[in-house]
């Protein structure tokens, strides 16, 4: 049997430069679309009072998504693989921004402008994130010699499932600590009924900070790591010209 190398498996990966950056661009921006995709729900009902429209709303948000794919692998052969992330980066913070202006009141069609929006900044992310995963392993047989594309999937994946508990964890305890008061089971002629409870004002207040700056500031550190990544179409072309040698 041939021993497992777990450094090899745990270790090299690690120090590799452009797999470094990406899988930092990518668990910021998936933590990101986890958190609002767990609080829009309670945005939509405790505080906009729209509950009945979330999945409309999300519906739209995921329409937007595949729209804008086409028009992002158009502009990053333009451009970049990270120009095209960081314009959906910046595309999805100017959205989190504008949400401080949609308010109970405000008209239906804000809130699935809004979804829009969020979705042709997240669509640009996903597709930009997933276009440069297939360059780590070249990068990495430079180093190594090796083709090791099941280690880093493996090690992505596991530090998706990860990040992605403990930011729901976070939010969830971020939500707790500002006063969300769940539904109430009270038994009314024998039938269990559930019963909203009133919010405080404390809690959507800190609803609306939480959704919003969330994803404002993982973004933010999104950008930061995204300008240093170090992978452009030129050096990539002249690092396949290498691996044919």
């Amino acid at each position: 049997n041939v021993p497992i190398n777990l450094r090899a498996i745990f270790v090299d990966p690690f120090r590799v430069r452009t797999f470094v950056v990406v899988v930092l661009m990518y668990l910021l921006a998936f933590v990101a679309m986890d958190s609002v995709s767990s609080i829009v729900i309670y945005f939509m009902k405790y505080y906009l009072g729209r509950a009945s429209e979330a999945n409309y709303v999300n519906g739209a948000l995921l329409v937007s998504q595949v729209a804008v794919l086409p028009f992002y692998v158009w502009f990053s052969r333009k451009t970049s693989k990270r120009a095209g992330y960081l314009l959906g980066a910046l595309i999805w913070i100017g959205t989190m921004l504008f949400s401080f202006a949609i308010t109970p009141s405000a008209p239906a069609w804000a809130v699935y402008v809004f979804a829009v929006l969020v979705g042709a900044g997240t669509g640009g992310i996903v597709v930009m994130i997933y276009a440069m995963f297939p360059d780590i392993p070249d990068v990495d047989e430079l180093h190594s010699g090796q083709r090791r594309e099941g280690t880093y999937s493996a090690i992505t994946t596991f530090m998706r499932k990860l990040s992605s508990a403990f930011a729901l964890f976070l939010i969830s305890n971020s939500l707790a600590i500002s006063g969300y008061r769940p539904p109430l089971d009270e038994t009314v002629n024998g039938v269990i009924k559930v019963v909203e409870q009133q919010q405080t004002p404390t809690f959507l207040t800190g609803l609306r900070l939480i959704f919003a700056f969330t994803p404002i500031i993982l973004l933010g550190l999104a950008l930061l790591v995204a300008w240093r990544y170090p992978l452009n179409a030129a050096i990539h072309q002249r690092l396949n010209a290498v691996l044919k040698v």
